[in-house]
């Protein structure tokens, strides 16, 4: 019955990477307290989190809007709005949206790594630059900071280093389909390149 306990070692779980374990213990928690509470808003917000990270993005979607209605700010809340819409092409407010998950220290790791793939994509390479070269100084052993660090480099022209990035990635991740792909396209572009600079005058 102690709902704060069970928070606490929801959050213990999630800096871990775990996320189907702290869900159960935080319907568990809103079941025990008080709807209005903060206790409630802290573990809506915790377990949209969760609910993102399972694949379920409409359940984390509703969870978040809940959480958000009561607290703007809400980092967690903010956090998982901004993935969403970064994930609908909605960039604007996606940026807005993680630019404030960022400033919180529980998901500020989230929101940097969230917030340079969406400059890439977005093609906004010199406001994503320095980004980049920080989480690579920081996280270079991460599958997915090596993508967003590729595709940067693909999209700068740097083929060679986008492929290494890939194949770092390939070797922290095997399976990783995205790291698949993004070393198909390095390898394309090597070739393209080379077959340019081949032309018979």
């Amino acid at each position: 019955g102690l709902g704060g306990a069970r928070r606490t070692r929801a959050a213990v779980w999630l800096r871990r990477a775990r996320y189907a374990a702290p869900r159960a213990q935080l319907f568990r928690v809103l079941a025990l307290v008080n709807p209005s509470s903060e206790d409630a808003r802290r573990s809506g917000a915790l377990l949209a989190w969760c609910e993102l990270r399972l694949g379920r993005p409409a359940a984390a979607k509703a969870r978040a809007d809940d959480v958000l209605a009561a607290s703007p700010a809400d980092p967690y809340g903010r956090l998982v709005r901004g993935v969403l819409r970064a994930n609908a092409g909605d960039f604007a407010g996606a940026l807005a949206d993680l630019e404030v998950a960022e400033v919180h220290a529980e998901t500020a790791p989230h929101a940097r790594l969230r917030l340079a793939a969406v400059l890439v994509a977005e093609g906004r390479l010199h406001a994503a630059g320095p980004r980049v070269r920080a989480l690579l100084r920081r996280r270079a052993g991460e599958p997915a900071v090596r993508l967003v660090a590729g595709w940067y480099a693909l999209g700068t022209g740097d083929a060679a280093g986008a492929g290494a990035h890939a194949a770092a990635a390939l070797r922290q991740a095997p399976e990783l389909p995205a790291a698949r792909d993004l070393a198909a396209r390095a390898g394309a572009a090597t070739e393209a390149r080379s077959a340019l600079l081949e032309l018979d005058p």
